[in-house]
């Protein structure tokens, strides 16, 4: 029984211990799961914390970013809406920069600042224009007529300086002022010392005598020397663009005809001349009245272009350039047909002209007894003048095919008298009263083959491109000297869009080799756009 008993606290002996390590062992357990819930709960805090802090740093700075988009908002015009329909035609450079009320808004709304007045005036305002300087050569026999009209000595000459000044007052009002200035009349050989020659030889004469356009003057309070240039109208006119459909010009506009007469600047035409057709002005470049014109879109890719041209007439040799001598009005209209790819483009176009060049003196009688004053005018050169033009301009990728031709017939009422050379020409008397023919036919055309090289990843933008053009001009059947024949080729070199050097050699043959040698020209031009 003792032996059960000393058993028995034996055991309660070892278990107590073994108990309170066990409650010890468990009371540490859950003070460190209750230390770790806090360190992770206070990381949770932390965290919130940081994310707080992150949210309102973000609110922040999207606050000063919607500030920053409404002042600029409030600076900048609104996004232009879609076009409800595709943009008329473009007559002018100046169309590129039309604005419009919805585009910039009321400019009563501004809100007084200058820069941004400013800004918008260049919008609606513009001032531009192009210029080149041109070096030529020209060889021919030492004795030819030419030597009356050409310089046969290397020259640099500027004879394109043309400003535009260009104003859209509205959405569809716009006015537009082409001025060219020029060097001349200064230095302008007027006239030659003019002989005959006798069957021995010698010389009679002169019959009329050599005379040159002197400008020159002397500024009074400087005492400064300076020569007198001139400038010419090319152009002035308003334009009211309603509809794409239905478009008026009033004033004085170009001609709207084949490829290069609107437009005419030296960075856009690919030969340093324009074609000679058009220097002899078969269809008057300009006329002075009213032009309605618009653009229709029968199919997609495909626009067709139309003009009406009601005017005082050619006025090219006589004062009706800014009055009409008769009640005649010239009329005109123009078609034009064009499809546009992505990889290619025709365009194909006419135009007709008709009208009646009057010309006109006036005789003052005076009666002395009377005392009375009676003026008597007297019409010349009357004609009726129809001309009839078509172009063609294919372009496919880099290839460039084009080509015009002006047929033109001159019906004489009244005619004019032969100028001084054209007498010796024709009749080899002055004292003749040899009057020009009844009536005369003329025409031109010509043809240009231009490739731009495929360049574009060694030169970037740098453009290379060869041309070559060949022109048949007979202006008048009745004074075969002043027709002729061109050959010309060459380089046109773009280093950027706003300039070209054009590299060229023309061969000029007449038509009357009696009247003039074959030519040969080089040409070296700089054009420029600005």
């Amino acid at each position: 029984m003792k032996t059960v008993a000393w058993l028995c606290c034996l055991a309660l002996l070892v278990a107590a211990p073994l108990s309170a390590a066990a409650q010890n062992a468990g009371k540490k357990g859950k003070d460190d799961d209750a230390a770790k819930v806090e360190e992770l709960e206070k990381k949770l805090a932390d965290q919130e914390k940081r994310m707080q802090n992150l949210e309102e740093e973000l609110k922040g700075q999207i606050g000063a970013l919607e500030m920053l988009v409404d002042e600029e908002s409030r600076q900048a015009p609104p996004a232009m809406e879609p076009m409800e329909s595709q943009e008329a035609f473009e007559e002018e450079p100046f169309a590129e920069d039309a604005w419009s009320e919805d585009e910039f808004g009321d400019l009563g709304d501004l809100d007084g600042d200058w820069a941004m007045e400013e800004s918008v005036m260049d919008r609606f305002f513009n001032v531009y224009g192009f210029f080149d300087l041109t070096f030529y050569k020209n060889w021919f026999k030492s004795d030819s007529p030419f030597l009356a009209i050409i310089n046969d000595k290397s020259s640099f000459i500027m004879t394109n300086i043309n400003l535009y000044v260009g104003s859209q007052m509205t959405e569809t009002l716009s006015a537009l002022v082409e001025l060219r200035f020029s060097f001349l009349p200064q230095g302008l050989d007027r006239s030659q010392n003019v002989y005959t020659e006798r069957p021995d030889g010698s010389l009679a004469g002169p019959l009329m005598k050599f005379e040159r356009e002197n400008t020159w003057q002397r500024e009074p309070f400087t005492t400064q020397d300076f020569w007198r240039g001139s400038v010419a109208i090319e152009r002035v006119h308003l334009t009211y663009t309603p509809k794409d459909y239905f478009n008026i010009i009033v004033g004085r506009y170009l001609t709207p005809y084949g490829i290069w007469n609107i437009e005419h600047g030296t960075t856009v035409v690919l030969p340093a001349h324009i074609p000679y057709m058009q220097i002899r002005e078969m269809i008057p470049l300009a006329q002075t009245g009213l032009q309605v014109y618009g653009r229709f879109f029968p199919a997609t890719n495909w626009y067709l272009d139309y003009a009406v041209t009601v005017s005082n007439g050619r006025g090219a040799n006589t004062p009706t350039t800014w009055s009409d001598y008769d009640e005649n009005k010239a009329l005109g209209l123009r078609l034009k047909a064009t499809y546009e790819d992505i990889d290619w483009s025709l365009e194909m176009g006419g135009y007709g002209f008709y009208g009646k060049n009057t010309d006109r003196t006036k005789d003052a009688i005076l009666n002395l007894d009377k005392q009375e004053m009676r003026i008597k005018v007297h019409n010349n050169d009357v004609y009726q003048d129809i001309a009839l033009a078509g172009d063609i301009l294919f372009k496919f990728h880099g290839l460039r095919l084009q080509g015009e031709f002006i047929w033109r017939r001159a019906n004489y009422e009244i005619p004019d008298p032969l100028e001084t050379l054209d007498k010796l020409f024709l009749t080899g008397d002055l004292s003749s009263e040899f009057y020009g023919a009844a009536s005369f036919t003329g025409m031109g055309a010509y043809g240009l083959v231009a490739y731009e090289l495929p360049l574009y990843e060694i030169l970037g933008d740098f453009q290379i491109i060869p041309y070559f053009v060949y022109e048949y001009n007979e202006a008048l059947d009745t004074k075969t000297f002043i027709n002729n024949d061109f050959l010309f080729g060459g380089l046109n070199l773009r280093p950027s869009a706003y300039v070209a050097i054009k590299l060229e050699y023309s061969y000029v043959m007449p038509h009357e080799k009696k009247f003039g040698s074959n030519v040969h020209t080089a040409t070296a031009q700089v054009a420029v756009s600005f």
